[in-house]
């Protein structure tokens, strides 16, 4: 496995969840196997869980003409073993679905049905700009059934709407993170010895083999700047707002809850998914007349 390998696996285990507490324990005991170098088993895992694997959110489904999207779990470039086992969101599937519901003539208006707490910044401007392109064609809303946070954010505000579900909903968390982790005493406890042999001055900038250095820490959080402003960007002009509205009422990283959310400016109000469908329908009505 290579360093970088076990660093993602590493920190996976060191984000926060939201989950039940025995499939927060099947992740954790799977991330645990990958470290140590274990075969992931899908059907010994099936089986521990006792129902089908939930796999990564594919395919939409139709009501009286509206394409109802899942946007569930948390969000990758393309699926995974680990949505695979614990769900998740494919940006690439989901780019895939949002283009199929826009081009397919029965589909008269779209809606994101979202609970995803966020994930990877890759794949994810490009889902935000597929849903964009939707708005010239059909109506489109996202709809926030649990936690619309982060990257699912991202994507969701560039819906020409954004319902609650209910005022315990979730929305925001409007920013990026990264994490060094020094793992040089790890490594010596057991006898390893790196030595970096690099070239260009800041290629060994954020080297896991030692603290992070001053120019280091320079330089992620200049990547960290540089993503959070395009966040930021993206999310002033698909919700209608200026660059300072969002820096002032809805990207300092919060998440909102309910009412919070619709004042900040995150969300338009709260619907339930049949009374969505029907106002979705009515929507497109109106664009044909």
């Amino acid at each position: 496995m290579s360093n970088t390998q076990h660093r993602l696996l590493l920190h996976a285990l060191d984000a926060p969840w939201a989950c039940l507490p025995e499939h927060h324990a099947l992740v954790c005991s799977l991330v645990e196997g990958w470290i140590r170098g274990d075969r992931v088993d899908l059907g010994e895992l099936q089986a521990r869980r006792g129902e089908p694997l939930p796999g990564p959110s594919r395919g939409y489904e139709v009501r009286n003409g509206v394409a109802i999207i899942p946007v569930m779990g948390t969000m990758a470039p393309r699926a995974n073993l680990m949505a695979d086992v614990s769900g998740g969101v494919s940006s690439e599937l989901l780019v895939r679905d949002v283009r199929a519901a826009a081009a397919d003539p029965k589909i008269k208006a779209v809606i994101l049905q979202i609970d995803s707490p966020g994930g990877a910044v890759a794949g994810t401007p490009a889902a935000a700009a597929a849903v964009m392109a939707v708005r010239g064609v059909k109506p489109v809303a996202a709809l926030v059934e649990g936690i619309m946070a982060s990257a699912a954010y991202w994507v969701g505000s560039a819906a020409e709407s954004v319902r609650l579900s209910s005022r315990v909903d979730l929305a925001g968390s409007i920013g990026v993170r990264m994490v060094h982790r020094d793992i040089s005493q790890a490594k010596a406890a057991a006898g390893v010895t790196d030595t970096e042999i690099v070239a260009g001055r800041f290629k060994n900038a954020g080297s896991d083999n030692g603290p992070l250095s001053e120019s280091g820490r320079e330089i992620l959080q200049g990547r960290v700047d540089a993503i959070y402003s395009e966040f930021v960007g993206d999310v002033a002009r698909q919700r209608g707002r200026s660059v300072e509205q969002v820096l002032a009422d809805m990207a300092d990283g919060r998440v909102f809850v309910g009412q919070q959310a619709v004042d900040a400016g995150l969300a338009d109000g709260f619907a339930s998914l049949d009374d969505l469908v029907a106002e979705m329908k009515d929507r497109a009505k109106w664009r044909r007349i």
